[in-house]
């Protein structure tokens, strides 16, 4: 994988500040997994300020694979090209505003999907 946020390639304590840190402050592209064009919700506007506050590139998964503020979505994380196929780049984090029940099923799609899409962490709100 490639490591272009120099997290650690081990497994990382959870509650690492500096870790925390770097995933908040070092540009990169998060796959925002429950966000669609429904502005009531949540995701929509972690959404936004992770790009524009944060500086970071969003993928929208949804179910719907909904284009949001011009970006185009996909259904699922497995549906996402890898950058050699066209796609949007590694994905770096897997920020999940899913309902509990299904979250365990994203995170065991982030970890099917890592090493194809570079995803070095999932974040779970």
């Amino acid at each position: 994988m490639t490591d272009t946020c120099d997290l650690p390639t081990t497994d990382a304590d959870w509650r690492d500040p500096a870790l925390i840190r770097r995933l908040l402050t070092t540009p990169a592209t998060w796959a925002v997994v429950g966000l669609s064009n429904n502005t009531a919700r949540t995701a929509h506007s972690i959404a936004r300020f992770v790009r524009h506050r944060l500086g970071m590139t969003t993928v929208p998964v949804h179910p719907r694979a909904e284009t949001v503020d011009g970006v185009r979505g996909y259904a699922r994380l497995a549906d996402i090209p890898s950058a050699e196929h066209g796609g949007p780049g590694p994905i770096e984090v897997v920020d999940c505003f899913v309902n509990s029940s299904r979250v365990g099923a994203v995170v065991d799609e982030a970890i099917a999907e890592a090493e194809r899409l570079g995803i070095r962490a999932v974040w779970l709100q």
